[in-house]
């Protein structure tokens, strides 16, 4: 089964691209990472995902840093379903 996860960016503040995102696959033992700044884009990254047949989808909620080289998580990720 092929797992997602989405991490969507609360708050004012936005990331650099500089971040290890191919760590975190492995540590949360995804497929595939995706960026999401607004409900609209966890609903388009979502249907991006299916599309490719990723099964298992997961949305966890995240802040920037100041500098935008780091992001600190909310919470548990929420399992999306539909």
């Amino acid at each position: 089964m092929k797992r997602g996860m989405i991490v969507y960016l609360t708050g004012e503040r936005s990331i650099g691209r500089e971040i290890d995102w191919s760590r975190r696959r492995r540590d949360w033992n995804v497929d595939t990472v995706r960026l999401a700044a607004s409900e609209f884009e966890i609903a388009y990254q979502w249907w991006r995902m299916i599309l490719r047949g990723i099964q298992h989808i997961s949305c966890l909620p995240a802040v920037a840093s100041e500098a935008g080289d780091e992001v600190s998580f909310c919470g548990p990720p929420l399992r999306l379903w539909g």
